[in-house]
């Protein structure tokens, strides 16, 4: 996976193909969040565009504790307060994160470093799929696998598995 730095590249690169910005600023971890924000800001001014929303779903991937790479035990903040520093200069910027795993906005500290997204995060947990909503979802995919489910069968594992969409797609996977 990328460091903190790549990923603020990445993002800033895709972004400025989309509006078509041309892309020349370096990522180094000293010029980064500052090239970051360049990029942000040449959208609002330049394209007009009046709010960018940022959305990070599955964030364990960089999280700490969570992530599969080491390094995003001490590069969550370095990231988080670069995108932290923008939204706070900038009003036009949104962040949207989803993930599995709420420790990356509940705990107060990651090691020797305050987390920069403690406290300041409104939480939202999303509850199971209705019962007729977990049943679509099984039929579609089964649909493309050339499966078919009973009523019975729809029931057993909304029952067993209380609506939770990975839990269910994991069970008809297997």
């Amino acid at each position: 996976l990328r460091s903190w730095n790549e990923l603020l590249e990445y993002i800033a690169k895709d972004l400025s193909r989309r509006f078509q910005l041309a892309d020349e600023l370096s990522f180094t971890p000293i010029e980064a969040s500052d090239s970051f924000a360049k990029v942000l800001r040449a959208i609002e001014r330049d394209r007009g565009v009046r709010r960018i929303v940022l959305m990070f779903d599955e964030v364990e991937w960089i999280s700490p504790g969570t992530a599969r790479e080491e390094h995003w035990d001490s590069e969550f903040s370095d990231f988080w307060h670069a995108i932290r520093t923008l939204q706070t200069l900038d009003t036009f910027v949104a962040v949207i994160i989803a993930g599995v795993h709420p420790s990356m906005v509940e705990s107060h500290r990651f090691g020797r470093c305050q987390n920069p997204l403690f406290g300041i995060v409104s939480t939202t947990y999303l509850s199971g799929l209705e019962a007729e909503e977990s049943a679509e979802m099984i039929r579609s995919i089964g649909k493309v696998m050339g499966m078919q489910f009973t009523p019975e069968a729809l029931q057993y594992l909304h029952e067993l598995y209380a609506g939770h969409p990975l839990l269910t797609r994991l069970a008809c996977s297997y």
